[in-house]
């Protein structure tokens, strides 16, 4: 979810979801600069979830999962105003030091 407009998305709440994702991914995509999507498929910084401009993000029993390893953070968040994560799973890949990658987040709460 992702907002290039001047306002933020204003509320996203995400409940009861187990979502399973392709991974793969190297570790330098998450330090490429995300640019405004285009026609095709880019590469994004998280391989679970990437946030940009949102006011809050919500997310409760919540299970991410990748089939294959994946070297980038689970989530990608850049100018969120609150982050909420509420018995958020995913599994920890050997190597990657740190899961969520934060830039211009204001309040972070971790519930589990």
């Amino acid at each position: 979810m992702e907002s290039w407009a001047e306002a933020p998305i204003t509320n996203v709440v995400v409940r009861n979801a187990a979502i399973e994702f392709s991974g793969g991914g190297q570790a330098e995509l998450a330090r490429k600069a995300v640019t405004r999507p285009g026609v095709d498929v880019r590469p994004l910084p998280g391989w679970g979830i990437y946030a940009r401009n949102v006011e809050s993000l919500v997310f409760q029993d919540v299970r991410l999962d990748v089939a294959k390893a994946d070297m980038r953070p689970v989530i990608a968040a850049e100018k969120v105003a609150r982050l909420d994560l509420d018995n958020v799973r995913y599994p920890h890949v050997a190597g990657v030091s740190e899961p969520l990658l934060l830039t211009n987040v204001v309040t972070v709460k971790r519930g589990e």
